[in-house]
């Protein structure tokens, strides 16, 4: 960032976003500590002793910085434009119509301990699914960060088809406006020309208007020996795991043949439910779940404690056990995103969901698509789904866009203050707690002494407490 933008990024903060100098430090420090998190990575300890302030004071004030940027979504987030018949750019005039790109990406956070199974990704990190949409100048458009990462790219974009404004992580917005109001204000990319100068054979990816030498696809028909081909390696792929993992081989959709021959569709009763339920408690108790699901080897414990409960069943822990774990795991899923919705809740005594009319049970119908077979159904291991899969499901709470966190910081603005410093309200929370505890000691232990002069008084003894 040039001088030049650095101060125009002054004057809106100051004169749109409402940001001002306090008592001892200015508005430029303020915005120093904002781009040196941002763009060095330092962290809180690093800032405050580069800039001799304490952590609260870093903490605080790059904290009104991104809510400042938030308030300039509207001047810097840019309005979609279709690709029309006029624009002859070559690397954009074959998708007329076109609006821009849609991606999604992990970006890494540290959440509590207890929600860090729900924010581990497919890859085993700890991050947030954002989903952003650019326009062709690599503009953004749209951004959707808080989604935890367990989350399908599909649940994410579902969520965001069905948002009133449009198609953890106020941060993650405000990077955006920063990376939007960069790209307007500076001509050059110091970064793009620096990768021009080390690869200049390739700067005609970079220049619109450069004539493309390169041939495009126009047709794309169908091809038999390609199918064919890939039809063959899939099966191979398949057979190859059937044999290893399970030893036998799937020959059609209703059987296994081979040896250890084991049918798969199989109708489970109450009671095998019942064993597998309470099994799936026991072994949770006994540290057999990890951040990520189940360790590894605990369909053989379900198996065994099974069969010990039904000596002469034919339940195996493939493919009926993992079945039936998926299973659950998927209608627990259902049913937490339609709880998630409005006018849709739980009705504990009948085991069955709760709808204040159609129209709500039409929008829980949107947000999952296996909803419209679930309503007049008994789902009597709900409560017990919760304590084996409650934390593991991605639920989307904190998923926000720049509209919902801009009314979120409106709402706190508009809030009374209380005159005492965050600090100094937790001190006195928290001496108001131990007077309390204080005197429900004092007042046990009169409670102890006095009983036993009163039962030794009516014996004829006389003491004194």
């Amino acid at each position: 960032m040039d001088m030049g933008t650095f101060a125009r990024l002054f004057y809106l903060l100051h004169n749109v976003g409402g940001l001002s100098d306090s008592k001892r430090v200015k508005l430029e420090e303020k915005v120093c500590f904002f781009l040196t998190v941002l763009a060095h990575h330092k962290n809180n300890r690093i800032v405050k002793f580069d800039h001799v302030r304490s952590g609260h004071t870093v903490s605080i004030y790059f904290n009104a910085v991104v809510i400042s940027l938030l308030k300039l979504h509207l001047i810097l987030l840019v309005t979609l434009k279709p690709v029309d018949d006029e624009y002859d750019v070559a690397r954009w005039k074959h998708f007329k119509g076109c609006l821009g790109a849609l991606d999604g990406t992990y970006i890494d956070v540290q959440p509590r301990l207890l929600d860090k199974p729900r924010y581990r990704n497919r890859k085993g990190g700890i991050s947030v699914n954002v989903l952003g949409v650019v326009d062709r100048n690599m503009d953004f458009v749209y951004m959707l960060p808080g989604w935890e990462g367990s989350a399908a790219d599909g649940r994410v974009l579902r969520d965001v088809v069905n948002r009133p404004n449009g198609p953890m992580n106020r941060m993650i917005l405000s990077c955006t406006l920063l990376h939007n109001f960069i790209r307007r204000e500076m001509e050059v990319d110091p970064v793009e020309a620096h990768v021009l100068d080390l690869a200049p054979n390739h700067r005609n990816l970079y220049a619109d208007d450069q004539p493309a030498e390169d041939e495009f696809v126009e047709s794309v028909g169908p091809n038999h020996e390609w199918s064919a081909w890939r039809d063959n390696l899939a099966n191979d792929m398949f057979t190859e795991w059937s044999i290893k993992d399970h030893g036998v081989v799937w020959n059609n959709a209703s059987s296994y043949q081979g040896k250890n021959m084991v049918t798969c569709s199989r109708m489970w009763t109450k009671p095998e439910k019942d064993v597998l339920v309470q099994s799936l408690k026991e072994i949770i108790s006994t540290g057999w779940k990890a951040d990520n699901g189940f360790r590894v080897g605990y369909l053989n414990i379900l198996q065994d404690k099974i069969m010990r409960a039904f000596p002469r069943t034919d339940l195996r822990a493939n493919p009926h056990i993992s079945s039936k774990m998926h299973s659950w795991k998927k209608q627990y899923n259902s049913l937490y995103t339609i709880f998630g919705g409005t006018g849709v809740g739980w009705n504990p005594t009948t085991k069955m969901i709760d709808t204040a009319d159609d129209a709500a049970w039409e929008t829980a119908c949107k947000n999952e698509l296996n909803a419209r077979t679930m309503r007049y159904k008994s789902w009597l291991y709900y409560d017990s789904w919760c304590e084996v899969f409650g934390k593991d499901g991605a639920n989307g709470t904190g998923a926000e866009d720049f509209h919902d966190a801009l009314n979120g910081v409106l709402h706190n603005e508009s809030q009374p203050r209380s005159p005492l410093g965050p600090i100094w309200r937790t001190w006195i929370q928290h001496t108001l707690q131990k007077w309390r505890k204080w005197e429900q000691l004092r007042s046990v232990s009169r409670v102890v002494a006095v009983q036993p002069s009163q039962q030794r008084r009516g014996k004829g003894r006389r003491m004194t407490v």
